[in-house]
């Protein structure tokens, strides 16, 4: 049977934000919102009528506009809607924008002046029905009617919903009670059928995660991906999930006073990480500790993966990513980790490659490799011997010093380096083997940055019997459980 939580200790000077303001993953021109009854529209701080049911917000160009420079050399035909303003002339209202562009690049290519193309007004609809000819905000305010849920997009969510001009359309910021938000999280980031202690500790992390993402100053608090946290809407809800919220509302885990940054991952692999291993900063409550139940993820069917993985790629194709990642290579030559925290995660990633050989260090190597965690081996698969040739008609081979580096060569096929006891000079001609891998096989553990809370850990300690309470000061070295104001 799980322990007594032990006393809160009061949280002086900690207070939770009524509300939360979630930036959605939603953006566009054309945005189709259902509307409970008593919803408001508010554009642009006015308040106007709305029809409850089914809206369709339309965002759109109304014609758009030439600003050539006033002293361009020709004289710009007066058409309807020209004008002069700020030392440039204005020229008519195209019907769209690709109608202004192709006039935009034949004055450049016949005058060498390259007009601005810029909107020459907006149509902001609700229903077909004009609310604004500018780019203003919009905002849905719900009914206060316990339970009223905005539908955008075909997902629903509490709270209200603001609408923020962004290029050619909006994008959306959902705001809503804090508490009624983890009702979501939890749901979103931990499965809403687990052991009600599990349930309460991703509540816990949660809440104290969101009041350090709080900025007043800032558009939004916090987004609605794994980025920041998962949510998805009252679609993740459950009454189950809605229990444990209420079991722990406005707890949240402190160090020495301060909430804690109450990160967590879905699998360890066994073993957590210690902050600087991962972000390179210590932080005295992010130890790396055992998690000896992440196993457990093997026996769901659906998440096994979550615990052991495996990524096979051939060189071609590891090249292929990791060039697409960013990385400035033009041949590749292996993988190797040169470092780890002794638990078998690794800090350190070389990549022989040319023109440069990378290291790579700490979380970036998950970016790097495309690999779900640091916790992982490195081997190759059926090797093979392949010739390669390099061919300079007419020259020579000359001794060298073993050890020197060949230089000026021409590569003919991929080939980086010549033999240590030859020097190539103009024309010279050999070949030499070596040995290429079909495939690079990286087999690990665990599943994301590895820091905080392992979810299936808690999961785990849950289901032998450990309260919320234990498991989180299991996860996160010497903290306290507070009620905050």
């Amino acid at each position: 049977m799980a322990a007594a939580v032990s006393p809160l200790s009061a949280g002086d000077g900690l207070e939770l934000p009524e509300l939360i303001r979630v930036r959605l993953s939603v953006a566009g021109a054309n945005l189709k919102a259902v509307l409970p009854e008593g919803t408001r529209l508010v554009v642009d701080g006015r308040e106007t009528a709305l029809p409850t049911g089914e809206a369709t917000v339309s965002v759109g160009a109304v014609g758009w506009r030439l600003a050539v420079p006033a002293n361009a050399p020709f004289l710009l035909q007066e058409v309807e809607g020209s004008r002069r303003d700020g030392g440039s002339e204005t020229a008519g209202v195209f019907s769209s924008r690709r109608s202004a562009e192709r006039v935009r690049r034949i004055l450049r290519a016949e005058f060498d002046v390259l007009p601005g193309v810029a909107r020459a007004g907006w149509h902001i609809s609700v229903n077909s029905t004009l609310v604004g000819t500018e780019p203003v905000p919009l905002e849905f305010i719900a009914a206060a009617e316990a339970g009223t849920t905005i539908s955008l997009n075909g997902r629903h969510y509490r709270g209200d919903l603001r609408l923020e001009p962004a290029g050619a359309g909006y994008v959306v910021t959902n705001v809503l009670p804090l508490e009624e938000y983890l009702y979501s999280v939890v749901g979103s980031e931990m499965p809403s059928g687990w052991e009600l202690e599990a349930l309460k500790a991703q509540a816990v992390a949660a809440r104290t995660y969101a009041l350090r993402q709080v900025d007043p100053n800032a558009a939004f608090d916090i987004c609605d991906s794994t980025a920041c946290q998962a949510y998805r809407g009252i679609q993740s809800e459950t009454p189950w999930v809605r229990e444990a919220v209420e079991a722990t509302r406005g707890i949240i885990a402190t160090y020495e006073g301060d909430p804690i940054d109450a990160v967590y991952s879905a699998n360890m692999g066994g073993q957590t990480a210690a902050s600087e291993d991962v972000w390179s900063n210590f932080v005295p409550y992010l130890r790396s500790v055992e998690s000896p139940f992440d196993n457990l993820a093997l026996k769901s069917g659906w998440a096994a993966d979550d615990y052991e993985w495996e990524l096979a790629l051939t060189p071609s194709q590891l090249l292929a990513d990791l060039r697409h990642r960013g990385y400035d290579l033009t041949s590749l030559e292996g993988v190797s980790v040169i470092a780890d925290d002794g638990g078998g995660r690794a800090t350190a990633v070389e990549i022989r490659g040319r023109p440069v050989v990378l290291t790579i260090y700490r979380d970036e190597i998950r970016y790097a490799l495309g690999v779900k965690s640091t916790n992982f081996d490195v081997s190759t698969a059926d090797e093979s011997r392949e010739l390669l040739v390099v061919s300079f008609p007419g020259g020579r081979l000359s001794a060298a010093p073993t050890g020197s580096r060949a230089g000026g060569y021409r590569r003919s096929i991929s080939f980086d380096e010549a033999p240590a006891m030859y020097r190539l000079s103009n024309g010279a001609v050999f070949t030499t083997e070596i040995l290429v891998p079909a495939q690079i096989i990286v087999r690990g553990r665990g599943v994301g940055h590895g820091v905080g809370m392992s979810q299936w850990g808690a999961q785990g300690m849950a289901l032998a019997g450990e309260d919320y309470e234990a498991i989180l000061k299991h996860f996160f070295t010497g903290i306290e459980l507070t009620q905050a104001g």
